[in-house]
């Protein structure tokens, strides 16, 4: 193991060449680790420590052990800042100190231990109303609960919740109780969406709340770490990771690999890679950190391949770069990475990989056990194809496997030979969430998308549904040659107005961030951005055992060539939830459908990905039993 005390930052003037990279290597991953934590070898029971703190709880002080922070080395305690998406504090990473054991994340004190708690009910003294809802932008919050009695005396107490919408969470420091009134003020600045009566919060860091095996909790001030231990101590491996700042900065450097490295225990990032180009990440390991993994800015032609990312507080990659305006892709990749157990703390548009730019492209990857959504896509001409998403959208509402947002000039986007199964709530699909969860989203007039050869099983839930794809008030979207199985539906609609389509779209191509006479020659379609709201193509897909094809239909969508049957029309089952394609089958070959090679979907092996997790893939394929096709094999 390697400690580190500062980034390791390689500039312009460390840069290798195309032929001759610059590189960084570990013998293997699982030798060389390059660490950010303090090993805790110092917990004893709180019963046998000089310690009297009356916030523990006397039902559980004996289960309690304590390291005196001070003893590791550690003379000074940061005070915690948390965000979240939409926070007063900012959408970034705050660095986060935490409790690691036996290599997992452990959960900070809090309340409820599992799930969320209510607001009773918000101030309407600054109210707010936003499509049919009201609430209030002031940061005071009614909950009726004896348990406000304590969280008074926690100095540094903090609530984390969906304040408005259940698709935007952030935490919100607690800055005075009101334990006669049941009121608790929040320190500014506040949630800027507002907070709404009914809304699920939850208390966080709070001594008082540490009531089960494995919370935890610092007391600041006294550099003290308190501890229910999930296992014996005598035997357990305890880590607090501390190291605030990237472990690795590329900044405008070129031609630099990084090879076969573990980075574990940051407080905040793993790499930053900003400009330069031609960089790669390979075959390395970034796990229990609190941001996110790795970001890549700017730059051309950087490289993230064959990477374990997992236990991140939040996203796992982020791909930004390339000129919008005119079109200048970046080509940064994705590719062959193995994503999961991500958003831990920041539980809301931190995905998996988050794509911004132009020309990216994301593929044979595995994305599972995420919060809100696995792909967030912003952009121009990327490809994302022959990726597994599975148990994600999880906690969060109204979002989708893969998202995409709000401007119909993202263009140049195809969607192709990926398989989304099990997403959140799937189980329930009439009953739960509130809106809707999907495969694929596109949000408020995406348009334009490319939604080919993909495999829908079990990708859509609801009370007012959402399909395995949604499609949001967007046009001219290509649904062609998928294959949903067991869906609540397979696509699902939310039509817009004429008029307020024609108020979002009106003078787009004349913004000015964009050049709208290059668009309209690369997609000559947004010649007719204002005319013909509404209206998406769905060809030759077969719907196989969905409640129905396309949910909330308007009847001017154009279809061609589609199956849907309540029987099988050729597809062979060869195990739980893996679907092959049975050639030369009439019924198929009528409708012009073209195989989708299944078994090329995920993870491949190569020089730096030795093994792959098939046990944890064919459990989750399998989740809920075999699917309803007659026909298996």
């Amino acid at each position: 193991r390697y400690y580190v005390m500062n980034s390791l930052i390689f500039g312009s003037s460390e840069s290798g060449s195309e032929l001759g990279p610059l590189v960084i290597r570990g013998t293997s991953a699982r030798e060389v680790i390059v660490c950010g934590g303090i090993r805790v070898t110092n917990l004893i029971p709180l019963t046998s420590a000089v310690v009297d703190d009356a916030r523990v709880r006397p039902d559980v002080r004996h289960r309690i052990w304590v390291s005196d922070l001070s003893g590791l080395g550690i003379s000074n305690v940061p005070g915690l800042v948390l965000g979240g998406c939409a926070s007063g504090r900012g959408f970034k990473t705050h660095p986060v100190w935490e409790v690691f054991w036996d290599g997992m994340p452990l959960p900070i004190a809090r309340w409820p231990n599992s799930g969320f708690a209510r607001i009773t009910g918000v101030n309407l003294l600054k109210p707010i109303y936003s499509h049919g809802r009201a609430g209030s932008r002031e940061g005071v919050i009614h909950f009726k609960s004896q348990r406000v009695v304590d969280w008074a005396s926690e100095s540094e107490g903090w609530l984390h919740g969906y304040w408005f919408w259940d698709w935007a969470d952030s935490y919100e420091k607690i800055q005075s109780v009101d334990v006669t009134n049941y009121l608790i003020r929040l320190e500014p600045p506040v949630h800027t969406y507002g907070f709404r009566a009914g809304q699920p919060f939850r208390a966080v860091n709070m001594l008082c709340e540490l009531d089960e095996p494995g919370e935890w909790y610092i007391d600041r001030r006294n550099r003290r770490l308190y501890v229910w231990p999930p296992s014996s101590p005598a035997r357990a491996e305890v880590w607090l990771s501390v190291f605030r700042d990237p472990f690795i900065v590329l900044s405008n450097a070129s031609y630099v690999r990084i090879e076969t490295i573990t980075f574990e225990y940051g407080a905040g990032d793993g790499i930053h890679i900003v400009g330069g180009k031609g960089c790669e990440v390979a075959g390395c390991i970034v796990r229990n950190c609190g941001g996110d993994g790795i970001t890549v800015r700017g730059g051309t032609n950087h490289v993230i391949r064959s990477c374990d990312i997992y236990n991140l507080g939040r996203g796992g990659v982020i791909l930004e770069g390339g000129d919008r305006r005119r079109l200048v892709p970046a080509s940064h990749r994705v590719n062959n990475c193995y994503i999961h157990h991500i958003s831990r703390i920041d539980r809301t548009y931190t995905p998996a990989v988050l794509v911004k730019g132009v020309g990216h492209v994301v593929d044979h990857n595995v994305f599972h056990d995420v919060n809100s959504s696995a792909l967030r896509v912003d952009g121009n001409d990327h490809l994302i194809e022959f990726n597994e998403v599975f148990r994600v959208v999880l906690e969060s509402d109204d979002q989708g496997g893969v998202d995409m947002w709000g401007d119909p000039t993202y263009r140049g986007v195809t969607f192709r030979y990926n398989y989304f199964h099990h997403i959140g709530g799937w189980a329930n699909p009439m009953r739960e969430p509130e809106l809707g969860r999907a495969g694929i989203r596109l949000d408020d007039a995406i348009s334009g998308v490319v939604v080919y050869g993909n495999v829908f099983f079990r990708a859509s839930a609801g009370k007012r549904g959402f399909g395995a794809v949604q499609i949001h008030g967007g046009k001219e979207n290509i649904l062609d040659n998928n294959l949903f199985i067991d869906c609540r539906a397979a696509v699902s609609l939310s039509p817009w107005t004429t008029n307020f389509w024609l108020d979002f779209v009106r003078d787009r191509l004349n913004k000015g961030d964009i050049d709208a006479q290059l668009y309209l020659e690369r997609y000559p379609d947004l010649a007719q951005l204002e005319e013909g709201p509404n209206i998406n193509f769905f060809s030759r897909n077969v719907v196989i055992n969905c409640g129905v094809f396309i949910l909330r239909d308007d009847s001017r969508q154009i279809c061609r060539h589609n199956l849907v049957s309540d029987n099988n029309p050729g597809i062979d089952e060869i195990a739980p939830g893996t679907f092959r394609i049975r050639p030369g089958n009439a019924e198929l070959a009528q409708i012009g459908f073209y195989p989708i090679h299944f078994d090329e979907i995920g993870l491949y092996q190569d020089k730096y990905r030795v093994s792959i997790p098939y046990d944890v893939i064919r459990a989750a394929r399998a989740e809920g039993g075999p699917s309803s096709l007659i026909v298996r094999r």
